[in-house]
């Protein structure tokens, strides 16, 4: 129909009508912030703190019974490892299980 065709984008008119303006424009921008920034920011290096929790981790596993510990004790076993302490206390519980699970893995 002729509305469909009044809405769809002419590129070709429109670089007509504002192709030198664009390129006016593009002359105006130095040429160094044409090319891509690169970060020069590295990743905060990981700190590994001891666990002083005293808590027999493998044997929260094998109990599940990560539930009844505190985010704190949580945190304080993810931080032993330098792995990431954000999240719910759910996020952290899968996070300490997929942990031991790798460990597990890597004893036997």
């Amino acid at each position: 129909s002729s509305d469909d065709e009044d809405t769809k984008m002419n590129v070709e008119e429109i670089l007509d009508v504002v192709g030198d303006k664009i390129s006016a424009f593009k002359a105006t921008i130095p040429e160094s912030d044409f090319e891509p920034k690169v970060s020069t920011k590295r990743k905060a290096e990981v700190e590994y703190v001891p666990d002083e929790t005293g808590i027999d981790w493998l044997r929260e596993y094998e109990m599940n019974s990560f539930d009844e510990l505190r985010v704190q004790e949580l945190k304080a076993y993810l931080r032993s490892y330098g792995e990431k302490i954000s999240g719910r206390k759910g996020e952290l519980i899968e996070r300490i299980k997929r942990h031991i699970r790798g460990r597990i893995g890597t004893e036997r």
